[in-house]
C-alpha cells in the first residue's frame, strides 16, 4: 500500500510541476515588450511547414482540420482585434483561380480579391456562356465567405482589366469607388 502511495505522490508531483514549465503558448513573453497571447491552444500543434502542399498520406486519408481554443481566465485576457486572423487576399485569389481552372471548359482565369469583392475574368471554350458563367460563379461562391460580392466576366480582356487593380489596397484612396464603378 505504501508503495502505491509513493508512486501516486511522484506522479502527482511530476504532473503539477510540469504545468508550471509549459511554455508552448507563451511565445509572446512579457519581457519582450509584446502582448501575451490570451488563448490556450487545446489541439493545434501549428501550421504545416509547407501550407500549399500536404503530406500524401494525409490526402489519401482525407485528414480533417480541427482547432479548439480556450480563453485564459480573467478579463485581462480578453481577445482583441490583434488576435483575430486576417484574410490573406492573395492566397484567397490563388484558391479561387486554381479551383476555377479545374473546370473542364475554363482555360484562363484572373482573379482579384478585395475586402468586399471577388472579380474574375476567364476564358472558356464552352459554347454555352451561361453554363460556364454559372460554373465559375458557383466555384467562387464555394471558396469564399458569403459576404463577398462576386463579379465575373468572359470578355476578351477581362483578366487584364482586372489586373490593373492588383496594386490597390483597401485603404487606397478611391479604390472602392473605382471597383464599384466597374461593377455597375
Amino acid at each position: 500500500m505504501r508503495q502505491v502511495a509513493v508512486i501516486l505522490g511522484l506522479i502527482l508531483t511530476v504532473t503539477l510541476s510540469g504545468c508550471g514549465l509549459s511554455t508552448h503558448n507563451n511565445h509572446l513573453a512579457v519581457d519582450s515588450g509584446r502582448m501575451q497571447d490570451p488563448t490556450t491552444d487545446v489541439t493545434y500543434s501549428g501550421p504545416s511547414p509547407v501550407i500549399q502542399t500536404h503530406e500524401a498520406e494525409d490526402l489519401e486519408k482525407g485528414a480533417f482540420g480541427y482547432i479548439h481554443y480556450s480563453r485564459k481566465p480573467g478579463s485581462e485576457n480578453a481577445l482583441s482585434s490583434k488576435h483575430i486572423p486576417k484574410t490573406d487576399y492573395q492566397a484567397l485569389a490563388d484558391i479561387v483561380t486554381r479551383l476555377t481552372l479545374t473546370l473542364p471548359t475554363i482555360y484562363d482565369v484572373g482573379t482579384l480579391v478585395t475586402d468586399q469583392y471577388i472579380l474574375i475574368g476567364y476564358k472558356t471554350d464552352n459554347p454555352n456562356r451561361e453554363e460556364a458563367a454559372g460554373q465559375v460563379r458557383a466555384t467562387a461562391r464555394a471558396a469564399v465567405p458569403t459576404y463577398y460580392k462576386i463579379y465575373i466576366s468572359d470578355a476578351h480582356n477581362a483578366a487584364a482589366d482586372i489586373a490593373r487593380y492588383k496594386d490597390y489596397t483597401a485603404s487606397s484612396s478611391n479604390s472602392h469607388r473605382l471597383l464599384a464603378a466597374i461593377n455597375n
